[in-house]
């Protein structure tokens, strides 16, 4: 039995791993301002935002945008940053989402190749 799809094993395909870097800046760099800041009242908030498109009417990959969007209370009221950037994945029969096909053809074999194999 497989184990069942776990969305944070996509996390470090994203935009190559660098989105899980920005990720992890905007959170530290947050809760800091947050607790930097005197009394309780000011908050900051991080919101990850990730849109899935399919890439062509046959097949399955999708072109997932992912945006990055984060305010931090600052002295005299907020600073805040937005970054998209886009990553093309595959999904799986469980909709798992990865960087590869999770079956490939071997590429070595011509069509009439596979065809000859076929029949023998």
């Amino acid at each position: 039995m497989s184990k069942p799809y776990d969305a944070l094993d996509t996390l470090p395909d994203l935009d190559a791993g660098v989105f899980a870097r920005k990720l992890s800046r905007a959170l530290a760099d947050t809760a800091l301002a947050v607790v930097s800041q005197d009394g309780k009242a000011k908050k900051g908030k991080v919101i990850v935002e990730l849109d899935i498109a399919r890439m062509s009417e046959s097949g399955n990959q999708v072109m997932v945008a992912h945006k990055l969007s984060y305010s931090r209370p600052t002295r005299r009221g907020k600073s805040s940053e937005d970054d998209t950037t886009e990553t093309p994945m595959y999904v799986a029969g469980d909709g798992a989402l990865t960087l590869l096909p999770f079956k490939q053809d071997d590429l070595f074999k011509t069509a009439a190749g596979r065809a000859e194999d076929a029949s023998a």
